[in-house]
């Protein structure tokens, strides 16, 4: 949930990002560009084409094969474009297919011996670089909300109910009972607005209070993991080493 509700606030900055310029592009410009983008498609290709030719002749070879394409498949690719959260989004998918081509494999006859046993495919690693990023868009995305709760409040909330109590005092001092009933409605109009206001800027405020104090968690997280202690032992001394990742 906090991840769509993130979404919102750093789409246009995730729209930069050099993954997310190269899937604006077309396959064949992506190809042109770099050739490791036309091997990826090629490979991945290929591993579509196996398990469609598995579900004809039912022959584990073959997937075992497409397992073996988007494993490498996948390593290429984080090799390309690395750990950002829309290069994440693309390989999502292909970790699921892998895995159910590996349920697939359990549940069908052993392989035979000249079949290279399957490893387990472990689940995509959350580094800490990307526990900072995410921890990063949280307080960017709790900071906007926040100004956003504030300017609904402070910018229409409360300048409309000033206009609401100028409306009341204003029915006060009419003459005619027509006049009066104008400013009341009017007061009552304005009196709706700022109430309104008042309620979904409070809203936004809480909400970007909470992704704020999220982020700084997630941050704070990610920069003790960056810091480790080793103590070091040897004749005559003893002591520790710290190593600090950047």
């Amino acid at each position: 949930m906090t991840r769509s509700i993130l979404s919102l606030f750093v789409a246009v900055g995730l729209a930069t990002t050099p993954v997310m310029t190269r899937a604006a592009q077309t396959p064949a410009e992506a190809a042109a560009v770099d050739p490791r983008v036309h091997r990826l498609q090629t490979m991945y290709a290929d591993a579509q084409a196996k398990v469609a030719h598995y579900e004809q002749s039912r022959d584990a070879q073959e997937l075992y094969d497409a397992r073996t394409l988007l494993m490498t498949w996948l390593e290429e690719h984080r090799i390309t474009y690395g750990d950002s959260p829309a290069a994440l989004d693309v390989r999502a998918p292909v970790y699921e297919q892998v895995r159910s081509i590996e349920a697939r494999l359990a549940a069908a006859a052993p392989p035979s011996p000249t079949t290279p046993p399957a490893a387990a495919v472990a689940s995509p690693p959350e580094s800490d670089d990307d526990t900072d990023a995410a921890g990063r868009g949280l307080i960017g995305g709790g900071a906007a909300m926040l100004a956003m709760g504030a300017a609904g409040v402070l910018g229409v909330g409360m300048p409309f109910w000033a206009l609401r109590s100028q409306s009341i005092d204003e029915a006060d001092r009419a003459q005619f009972r027509v006049d009066q009933e104008e400013h009341l409605d009017r007061a009552r109009r304005r009196e709706t607005t700022a109430v309104t206001m008042f309620a979904m800027g409070g809203v936004l405020a809480a909400g970007g209070v909470l992704m704020l104090a999220g982020g700084v968690v997630m941050r704070a997280r990610a920069r003790r993991h960056r810091m480790a202690v080793t103590p070091q032992l040897g004749p005559g001394f003893a002591g520790a080493s710290a190593t600090v990742r950047f």
